[in-house]
């Protein structure tokens, strides 16, 4: 099974919160300048009062390795429940 990874910013700390805008185009200009095509890379985005939450499909986790380092991502033990969050294809 490939792994999920998850992004969490916290919206009380300015400088996440500004990160957290960023972060998406981040991952699509990382798709766009990738050599190779990825079907399937999507990612899951929820945004609280407290936190901007993004999950990125394995599809989209191995666009780019420095940009999930940067972001500090962790990766998850298991699929995570989507069900009910915003859907971006990328």
């Amino acid at each position: 099974m490939a792994a999920w990874y998850i992004v969490i910013f916290e919206n009380c700390i300015e400088a996440q919160f500004i990160a957290s805008m960023n972060f998406a185009n981040e991952l699509y200009s990382a798709f766009m300048n990738n050599p190779a095509h990825i079907d399937g890379a999507r990612y899951f985005y929820k945004h609280t009062d407290e936190q901007s939450i993004y999950y990125l499909s394995p599809e989209a986790a191995v666009i780019s390795p420095d940009l999930l380092n940067k972001y500090g991502a962790a990766l998850l033990l298991s699929e995570p429940d989507v069900a009910d969050l915003e859907v971006h294809i990328l």
